[in-house]
């Protein structure tokens, strides 16, 4: 797998990884997700923090692969109190799942999975966060 942005071009499958790329980018810009400033507007004493990309190959269930690309902030480089007061991951107990599966046992049900396309988290942050440009797609405005 490819660990940075000139691995996937550079790959012989580089044009499935920037076509893969270029989805989450159109995905992240069409749900307004950042403002485009100059790195002179950020005001003093603020952190820019960087990103990457995360690149994984899923498997179907057709028998076919997917090329999956993923932009992340590198949320290690966060200074504590100051770029964000709170972080978290949403998570479920390995509990939860047994009682599931437990009572899709018991009423004699059937569990599907199914792989959702592009989700996004609707989360409020009251104060700004700067992040460095996407590797990979020009320079910022």
């Amino acid at each position: 797998m490819p660990k940075a942005y000139i691995d996937a071009i550079e790959s012989p499958k580089g044009a499935l990884w920037k076509e893969a790329m270029d989805y989450e980018l159109n995905k992240l810009e069409e749900m307004d997700t950042w403002s485009k400033i100059k790195r002179m507007d950020v005001l003093a004493g603020e952190q820019i923090i960087s990103g990457m990309w995360v690149h994984i190959v899923k498997n179907l269930e057709s028998g076919g692969i997917k090329f999956h690309s993923r932009w992340v902030v590198r949320g290690n480089q966060q200074k504590t109190n100051l770029s964000l007061s709170d972080t978290f991951t949403p998570i479920s107990c390995i509990s939860s799942l047994w009682i599931l599966l437990g009572l899709t046992a018991l009423k004699d049900l059937h569990i599907f999975t199914w792989d959702i396309d592009w989700a996004y988290i609707h989360g409020k942050i009251d104060h700004d966060i700067y992040i460095s440009f996407l590797e990979g797609y020009g320079k910022p405005g």
